[in-house]
């Protein structure tokens, strides 16, 4: 699932994991309670997420899985 996935990441030493979706707040925040994210990005654009995984690639190595 996607929460082991994450939880493998975390031993793996990764501190800081997002979720950013064009989805709902609301469904966007369920999301990220459910799988134990640190933050999460609701209601974004392609341009927005692009923007999003620059800026975190700018302060630390940085990885995105997309379903599209």
């Amino acid at each position: 699932t996607a929460a082991q996935n994450l939880e493998t990441l975390r031993s793996l030493g990764v501190t800081e994991i997002s979720v950013v979706s064009g989805d709902t707040r609301g469904a966007v925040e369920a999301v990220a309670k459910r799988v134990g994210a640190t933050r999460f990005f609701a209601e974004t654009l392609p341009v927005d997420k692009e923007r999003i995984v620059a800026e975190a690639a700018a302060k630390a190595p940085t990885m995105m899985v997309g379903d599209g």
